[in-house]
């Protein structure tokens, strides 16, 4: 029952849950609600509302309860979850993860899909991971290679772990194996001891990527992250300085807790960015600028890493996707791909994080992050319970075939009708985000609606139809995501795919016609 005094926010049918909720969901909880989702949680092993039911739903009847609780539009976890959350789901419901991500995300994977890769196409398509063998599987092999080259620096960490913990550096293999008391993965790899350094600081970057599809796949990267840099001058590791983690490690996560000289950047627009302890994207593009390099081409070569990277472990992606997901459309995923520079401009892929921090510490924080949720929800393209019940309304009235023969003639234009009108209202509902479906709007525009009443569109299956409607519209509405697959090396990139997708060749074709336009264009409501 609702506290008298309680403001009552308006039921859009927009509604959203948590799934084992851990950390870093403030901002996702307080943008949602922010535009009129309404949470749903876990209380007596069934779905409640959080106190913003409206009277009339606070008033159902636990049997139309039950049924309504299940109707979450977005369900937003931290975490892996079972193949069974996502069997489960209905055709307008999302989640950010695809099955079997963590093949991306977990360091032992991650590596031993990349060093597969190496086996079959060479080391000079792979070269942005520097030497690593996973533990205890390569156990013996890392003995013998530091018994070898006792010189060589290696850095160790834990396959499943983040912020920093359990990281230490050494070329003692003594200090290894002593790790291995605890039986946890590990992954050790050279240590990069010629990082670039700006003010004397070794930094990485924390680079934001989401997926899209699997099938056909499409992958886009956001034009702000964040440079984060250690807090200790850097000097070449040595046994008096390898136990220094604010000198060697770029960790936000631990970095903060040098009070002595850590620098939360609370005024971003202070010295063009640069000052603090984490900087932006852009303001680490100015500066590079400053030191005469070429930043364009840098970060060319991290599209090209990320690119690769998600195509090593697309096989086995698409086949989990293909077992468990029911519907094309019900999954997302947002990436953290953390890279650091060489001093020769080398970017090396260090790690890639399944759930990417999304608190905010600094206003710094607020000003990347914050855009960059909107960006991703409007990506993903969310609708409410009102355009779910029209296009249920019209597929049932067709299965049961209760159209007459005038009905069906003109059945292709109402039906248009039905949903670009549901769509206007939905469009109309949300302001602060565009998380609406846009195909009222989208195929208004000129380019579009030429390209679909083309005859090569028409001719189309309609299953491929569909797929080249719902990939232009989702690039349409990309804001500040910049799509790299398919991309202009679609031909070259095809190769390291272990099948053949017809999907991937389909979509490409579309958007070679359409890629000029595609970069220009931003969706704005």
């Amino acid at each position: 029952m609702d506290e008298p005094g309680d403001i009552q926010k308006p039921d859009k049918g927009y509604y959203f849950k948590f799934f084992n909720p851990t950390t870093d969901i403030k901002l996702i909880r307080f943008f949602l609600q922010d535009n009129n989702f309404i949470e749903l949680h876990q209380q007596n092993n069934g779905f409640q509302q959080q106190n913003l039911l409206s009277s009339a739903h606070s008033s159902l009847t636990r049997k139309h309860e039950k049924g309504f609780q299940q109707n979450w539009t977005i369900m937003w976890s931290c975490s892996i979850m079972k193949s069974n959350v996502f069997q489960s789901m209905s055709k307008y419901q999302k989640i950010n993860h695809f099955p079997k991500s963590f093949e991306l995300t977990r360091k032992d994977f991650m590596f031993e899909r990349l060093s597969r890769m190496i086996s079959i196409h060479g080391k000079r398509h792979f070269n942005f991971t520097p030497m690593t063998y996973v533990l205890p599987k390569e156990y013996e092999t890392l003995q013998n290679e530091m018994s070898e080259n006792p010189q060589q620096w290696w850095i160790i960490k834990p396959s499943n772990s983040a912020q920093g913990k359990g990281i230490y550096i050494t070329n003692d293999f003594r200090d290894v194996n002593q790790s291995m008391q605890t039986k946890q993965p590990l992954v050790a790899s050279h240590y990069i001891g010629n990082p670039l350094l700006i003010n004397g600081l070794k930094f990485d970057l924390r680079i934001y990527v989401t997926i899209m599809s699997i099938n056909p796949l499409r992958v886009y990267i956001y034009d702000e992250g964040l440079a984060r840099f250690a807090t200790c001058k850097y000097s070449d590791v040595a046994n008096e300085t390898k136990a220094n983690r604010y000198m060697h490690l770029t960790n936000y996560s631990i970095n903060k807790f040098n009070k002595k000289a850590f620098v939360q950047n609370n005024d971003p627009d202070k010295m063009n960015g640069t000052q603090g302890s984490k900087w932006s994207l852009a303001a680490l593009r100015k500066e590079l600028g400053v030191m005469g390099i070429d930043s364009d081409s840098l970060f060319r070569k991290i599209e090209d890493i990320v690119l690769k990277t998600i195509i090593s472990s697309e096989p086995i992606l698409n086949n989990a996707f293909e077992m468990f997901v029911p519907h094309r459309s019900n999954c997302f995923e947002l990436l953290g791909f953390d890279i650091l520079i060489d001093s020769n401009l080398n970017p090396w892929l260090l790690e890639v994080n399944l759930s990417p921090s999304l608190a905010c510490d600094s206003l710094l924080d607020q000003q990347i992050k914050a855009p960059l949720i909107s960006d991703l929800f409007n990506l993903a393209g969310f609708v409410d319970l009102e355009y779910q019940k029209f296009v249920n309304q019209i597929q049932r009235q067709k299965k049961e075939g209760n159209d007459t023969s005038d009905n069906r003639a003109n059945s292709s234009q109402r039906d248009s009708s039905i949903l670009n009108n549901s769509n206007k209202n939905i469009a109309q509902k949300v302001k602060k985000i565009k998380i609406a479906s846009i195909k009222a709007q989208t195929f208004q525009d000129p380019m579009i609606a030429q390209l679909i009443s083309s005859p090569t569109f028409q001719g189309l299956p309609k299953l491929q139809k569909q797929i080249v409607k719902e990939s232009l519209e989702e690039a349409l509405r990309r804001g500040q995501f910049k799509m790299i697959f398919p991309n202009e090396r679609f031909m070259y990139y095809k190769t390291f795919f272990e099948e053949d997708r017809p999907l991937n060749i389909l979509v490409d074709k579309i958007y070679k016609d359409l890629r000029v336009y595609l970069n220009m264009y931003q969706f704005t409501q």
